[in-house]
C-alpha cells in the first residue's frame, strides 16, 4: 500500500521500522564492523534533554493501516545505509 495516498493515515504517526529494540552500544558496534574502521566507542553520560531510557519503533499502527512489514533485516539496512552515506554525502574540513 502507498502510505502518501492512503485515506486511514491522514493526521496520524506512523513508525517504519524493523520492529526490533536494540541496544546502542549494539548499533555502534554494527556500525564499527561495517565501516571497517577500528575507531573506540565512547560511552558518555545522559544528557538531561534526552534522558529517555529506551526507544522502540512500534510498526503496530503501520501493520493495521498499511499492512507493512519490514522487508530488510537491520544489519542490511545499516549497511546499506552506511555505503549510501559514504558514496553520497561529504565531509568538510
Amino acid at each position: 500500500t502507498d502510505a502518501f495516498f492512503a485515506k486511514a493515515v491522514s493526521g496520524k504517526i506512523i513508525n517504519i521500522s524493523g520492529g526490533k529494540e536494540y541496544a546502542i552500544s549494539y548499533v555502534a558496534q554494527k556500525i564499527k564492523e561495517i565501516s571497517g574502521k577500528n575507531i573506540p566507542i565512547q560511552l558518555t553520560s545522559k544528557r538531561l534533554v534526552d534522558n529517555v531510557n529506551r526507544r522502540f519503533g512500534s510498526t503496530h499502527l503501520a501493520k493495521k493501516l498499511l499492512n507493512y512489514s519490514p522487508k530488510v533485516s537491520f544489519e542490511k539496512g545499516l549497511t546499506k545505509t552506511f555505503h549510501w552515506h559514504k558514496t553520497n554525502l561529504t565531509t568538510s574540513s
